[in-house]
This record gives structure tokens, C-alpha cells and sequence, in this order.
């Protein structure tokens, strides 16, 4: 594949463009600015995951991201590694983050100065050109390279591009290796991605739909609308040769119902425990058309001669058939930072997490960030919280959650109160293989348990600057124990 005789270089983060065209990244219009595709990483691909990795352990110099020259022949674009780039760029330039991520990336900002000599400049591969560089893209992805296999519509918005460039579909099959019919499909869900999307959302619908890409309703949207019971209720539904989705439906009526479809399928915008479209409502043709009984009459459509393709109601910049050159935005003037006085947060920013919980980790990246003489009461709260969760998962962790609820759990199935957790603790050695630590657990004077108590449960307690850092300063070494790798 002639990949020996491809370019190296050693540039700058700031001199690589992130990639509109990423075929992760499903809601990106093709036109999107270099802001919109760092926003959308952040929303879909965990790129604060690589923040932390690359402010603790530096950028490995045998990670080389692969890049194509801009067609002003200054810069780059980058190919391969868009989450690499974009979080040196963030580690560089704290400024750049979303603003809802910007606390945690000036928190890791901070951690990775010692390493900024590994990600200053970073180490590129020079592919000639996008195709060039689809056949290495669909090695890694597509086949048995050991990471993160693309989903059917990163796999779909791949062939997108790769038609776009030129490439027939014999190519295409043989660098992904997809048969014909997997192919066809993975570019209809690519197009079902790009319908859903591409509806009229406010932009707070839109922004819970980006925040949780990963349970995309998919499967289900498919399903509803393939079913034979909506076709003959509402009208035909076909694919043309590009993957579009063509409706035999008036025009006016379905963007009504796909909303309403996608409501019903996805927890996050309708708020329900379990969504109304499921695995159980689509089981059947029976169980389709009781459901699509319960629509509004006001939804549901007509069927008529005339044929609406999907690709009309999607807005002509968000289609990924559409590869004009990313606009150049101009830089934007950001003063110079002051300079601040260095304050210690409740936690180190040190303390080594191995503990696979999601709450806990929210918990300590949010003491990482907080001083406790400004947030006294909150400290307390994010302590307290932290702590029994700490114990709930070390105690799971170790397999001695059994034995805990049998010794203190109740007949409605009560989670143990922070003292029992504490009491049970102590005296289980799996829990933290430092005895001296472990017999400390319910010493009041290593572990404020009633100060926390009084914090989260005595509305008329005032927590205090100095008793918030008291409390900060005996719980780090036993949270440190129960956080990381060997309690």
C-alpha cells in the first residue's frame, strides 16, 4: 500500500485541523468549524478520557497520528487520532474546551506540565492524500486491528466518503471488508443518522440527543420503520441508491411522527424509565399496530402517489455528502491570563483512580476542582457522597457485598447505613490490606463520620471553612486506599 514512502514529521497540535469529515462523529455537519468538531468530540468520544491519560503518563512517542496536507498546503488536517490531537490542543490551551468541560480541563492542564515536552509537538504520518489514507482507516477499524471497532454508521459515513472521493464499491468493500448487503446497509443507517438528526429540534433537544449518542435508538427507529403494519397504515417506505430513506407519506406530516417516534425510543428526551418503543412493542406485527394506535390522529400520515425523499428534510450543511473545504475561522483574541494564586483543592490531584465506578469518578474529578474555604457545605456533601460510595463499590469489588447486606440490610432490602458500611469494613481484611488504616474506620478522629452526617443531614448545621479542610485532609488517605489499585 506504499505506506513505507509516506512523509514523517514532529509539528505542533496547533498547526492539525480536526476532521468534519470524522466518521465517528454523527451530527457534525460537513461544513462544521474547528470549534463545533471539538465540541462534538467532547460530546461522543470520551476525549476527556485522553486528557487524563496524556496529563498523567505524557504522549507516547510511538503513537503517530495520521494527517493530510490542507489544500493550502499550510497545515494539516488530521485523518487518524482526532481524539489525540484534540487533547493536546485543550492541554495546550485550556481556552479551547467547551465551556461546560473547561473546569476539568484547566484541572488537567495543570497535572500534565510535566509532560508538555511529550505533546508540544507530536509525531505525524503524511498520507498523500484522504483516499490515500481510507485504505489504512479501514485496517484499523474495519478488520481485526486490535481498536475500537467502528458502529455500522461510522462504518456507513466511511463508504460515504470514500464514494465521495472517488472509490467504486468494489474498492470499498474490499478495504472494509463488508459484503454487499452489510455495506448497503451500514450507508442507510449512516442516512438514518443524518434523518433523525436533521429534524427540527430545539437547541436543547438537540444537545441531549448529542450527549448520548451511544444509545442512539437505532435498531429500534429501523424496525418501526420497516414494519409492514406502519407501511400500511401510513404509506411506503423504501431506500434509493444512495441509502436515503423515501416516504410515500404527505410531506408536511412526517417530520411529526419521526419525532415522535424517536421521542418515544430514547429515555433521555422523554424522560420515561423505559422506552415506549421497545424491543417488546416491535416484537410483533400486533404489538406495532397497538402502539401505532396510540399515536395522535393529528400525526399520523397519509399516504400519497408522490414520493419525499429524507434527503429533503435533512438541512443541506449537515449532509456528509457535502465536502466543501472547512471554512477558515478566523482566531479568536483571548486576553492574557492573570495570574492566581495557587489554592489546594480538597483532593490531591494525584489520587490514582482504579476503582470502576462512574459516580465516583464524577466525585473526585469535581474535589480535584473545589477549595474548601470557598465551598465549605459542598465539600462536606461531595466527601460524604464519595466515601460510601467508595465502600459500596470496594466491598462489591472484593465480593463481600453478600455478607454485608445479610448482616445489615433489612427485609425491604436497605442499602447499609455509612456507619455499618464503616463498622463492616473494619473488620473485613479484602476490603483495605493496610490493617492500621482499615482499624481507623470508625475512629470519629480519622473519620469525621458524624461531622459528614451533620453536613448532609442537619439543615441546621453551618459546616466551616476549617472543619471542611479538616475533613478533606483525614479522608484522602482512606480514599486513596479505596480508590486505587491495591486496598
Amino acid at each position: 500500500m506504499g505506506y513505507e514512502s509516506w512523509g514523517t514529521d514532529v509539528v505542533s497540535p496547533g498547526n492539525i485541523d480536526l476532521d468534519p469529515r470524522n466518521p465517528r462523529l454523527p451530527s457534525l455537519p460537513a461544513n462544521a468549524t474547528q470549534t463545533q468538531v471539538l465540541e462534538e468530540l467532547f460530546s461522543s468520544s470520551k476525549v476527556r478520557e485522553m486528557i487524563k491519560s496524556i496529563a498523567k503518563s505524557g504522549f507516547y512517542p510511538d503513537q503517530r497520528v495520521v494527517v493530510i496536507r490542507k489544500d493550502s498546503g499550510r497545515g494539516f488536517i488530521v485523518i487518524e487520532g482526532n481524539r489525540r490531537v484534540a487533547a493536546c490542543k485543550v492541554l495546550l490551551d485550556p481556552n479551547l474546551s467547551p465551556e461546560k468541560h473547561s473546569r476539568i480541563a484547566r484541572k488537567w492542564a495543570v497535572n500534565a506540565e510535566p509532560f508538555q515536552p511529550s505533546f508540544i509537538k507530536i509525531p505525524i504520518v503524511i498520507a498523500p492524500s484522504r483516499l490515500a489514507a481510507t485504505q489504512l482507516l479501514a485496517a484499523r477499524h474495519l478488520n481485526s486491528a486490535p481498536v475500537i471497532r467502528w458502529s455500522k454508521y461510522a462504518q456507513g459515513r466511511f463508504a460515504i466518503n470514500a464514494f465521495a472521493e472517488g472509490q467504486d464499491v468494489a474498492e470499498v468493500m474490499e478495504e472494509t471488508g463488508l459484503n454487499e448487503s452489510d455495506l448497503r446497509q451500514s450507508i442507510q443507517e449512516a442516512r438514518m443518522f443524518e434523518l433523525f438528526l436533521g429534524l427540527g429540534w430545539s437547541d436543547e433537544e438537540k444537545s441531549i440527543i448529542e450527549d448520548n449518542l451511544e444509545i442512539f435508538p437505532i435498531e429500534a427507529l429501523r424496525r418501526i420503520l420497516r414494519n409492514s403494519a406502519t407501511q400500511e397504515s401510513f404509506g411506503s417506505i423504501a431506500f434509493d441508491q444512495d441509502g436515503w430513506m423515501v416516504f410515500g407519506w404527505q410531506k408536511d406530516s412526517i417530520e411529526p411522527v419521526l419525532k415522535r417516534f424517536f421521542y418515544d425510543a430514547f429515555t433521555p428526551l422523554s424522560g420515561q424509565r423505559k422506552p415506549v418503543l421497545n424491543s417488546r412493542t416491535l416484537n410483533s406485527i400486533e404489538g406495532v399496530k397497538k402502539y401505532l394506535g396510540t399515536l395522535p390522529a393529528e400525526i399520523k400520515p397519509v399516504p400519497v402517489e408522490e414520493k419525499t425523499s429524507a434527503k429533503d428534510l435533512v438541512p443541506e450543511g449537515e449532509l456528509s455528502t457535502n465536502v466543501q473545504q472547512t471554512p477558515k475561522m478566523p482566531p479568536k483574541k483571548r486576553p492574557a491570563p492573570k495570574p492566581r494564586k495557587v489554592r489546594v483543592t480538597a483532593l490531591p490531584m494525584d489520587l490514582d483512580v482504579d476503582l470502576k465506578n462512574d459516580k465516583a469518578l464524577a466525585l473526585v474529578d469535581e474535589l480535584q476542582t473545589i477549595v474548601p474555604e470557598d465551598l465549605a457545605c459542598a465539600t462536606g456533601l461531595l466527601l460524604r457522597s464519595l466515601l460510601e460510595i467508595s465502600l459500596i463499590a470496594r466491598i462489591k469489588k472484593v465480593g463481600k457485598w453478600p455478607d454485608c447486606m445479610a448482616k445489615f440490610g433489612s427485609d425491604r432490602n436497605l442499602i447499609p447505613t455509612l456507619d455499618q458500611l464503616l463498622k463492616f469494613s473494619e473488620g473485613c481484611d479484602l476490603t483495605i490490606s493496610d490493617l492500621n488504616l482499615r482499624k481507623t474506620l470508625t475512629n470519629q478522629g480519622a473519620v469525621p463520620k458524624r461531622l459528614l452526617n451533620l453536613v448532609a443531614h442537619n439543615d441546621q448545621h453551618v459546616f466551616g471553612q476549617e472543619e471542611a479542610r479538616d475533613a478533606a485532609n483525614k479522608l484522602t488517605p482512606l480514599l486513596r486506599a479505596l480508590l486505587g489499585p491495591d486496598a
